[in-house]
C-alpha cells in the first residue's frame, strides 16, 4: 500500500514521496543550522529512513523541509 501523499495549492506543493527529497538540500541547511552544525550527512539519511517526511517544492526546487516522529 502506497502512503505517500501530495497537495497542491498555487505553485506549491506539499509532499511525502521520499524520492522526492533533495537530501543536498536538507544537509547543506541543517549542517549550517546552529542546532544541528556540521551533522553527518549519514546521520540525516537515516533520520529520514525512520520519519514521515514532507518537502514543500516551488516547481521542482525544495523550499521547505519537515519531519515528523513519534515514540
Amino acid at each position: 500500500m502506497n502512503m505517500e501523499q501530495t497537495w497542491e495549492r498555487g505553485e506549491y506543493a506539499v509532499s511525502t514521496e521520499r524520492g522526492r527529497l533533495d537530501v543536498d538540500v536538507i544537509h547543506g541547511f541543517l549542517c549550517r543550522s546552529y542546532w544541528a552544525a556540521g551533522i553527518p550527512r549519514a546521520v540525516v539519511e537515516r533520520s529520514l529512513e525512520h520519519s514521515l517526511p514532507f518537502g514543500v517544492y516551488d516547481g521542482a526546487r525544495q523550499v521547505c523541509f519537515v519531519r515528523v516522529i513519534s515514540d
